[in-house]
């Protein structure tokens, strides 16, 4: 028998996240199909024109206005905390996307704890999104609070094209 190394995993591991993986999916599909097609949407948000499409086919057509509605906030939200990284991923794509032809800063407030349990994106990766990491301005704020106050900042300032904020859940 081989000895395995720390990056090996065995094919039941493999069989394991692929099922975790096919669980998710189908919790994501069950959630959206719970929400409806008669969403609130804002005065004056013409579908298309005030929004950004994610996937015209399927998540659209469930979505206030016809995607994801610009100028808005919006939740990104794991159905389990250990789907955090995919949350960012998810996040990061989405930024790429809204951000497209705008110069200004994406200001991405990070508390304290949150960097301490899952870091910094790393700069090249930040690239490979489409993302330049000279345009991204990290805060590192000690509370919620805190974190809070920095992302209505944000979202007022002048030369921000985006703001993110990972927020802890209570």
């Amino acid at each position: 028998m081989k000895e395995r190394g720390a990056g090996m995993v065995s094919a039941h591991q493999k069989a394991s996240l692929k099922k975790a993986r096919k669980q998710r999916v189908l919790q994501a599909k069950a959630v959206l199909s719970g929400l409806s097609g008669t969403s609130f949407v804002p005065r004056g948000v013409t579908p298309g024109r005030h929004s950004v499409s994610l996937d015209p086919e399927t998540m659209d057509t469930r979505l206030p206005g016809g995607g994801l509605i610009k100028n808005a906030l919006h939740e990104v939200r794991p159905l389990d905390p250990h789907d955090g990284p995919a949350a960012t991923a998810f996040l990061l794509g989405l930024a790429a996307r809204l951000s497209h032809g705008d110069a200004g800063l994406i200001v991405w407030i990070r508390p304290q704890a949150v960097v301490r349990e899952w870091g910094l994106p790393y700069a090249p990766g930040l690239a490979r999104f489409g993302l330049s990491p000279s345009r991204i301005l990290f805060i590192h704020p000690r509370t919620e609070q805190e974190a809070l106050w920095a992302m209505e900042e944000a979202v007022q300032a002048r030369g921000v094209a985006l703001a993110i904020g990972d927020i802890e859940d209570a």
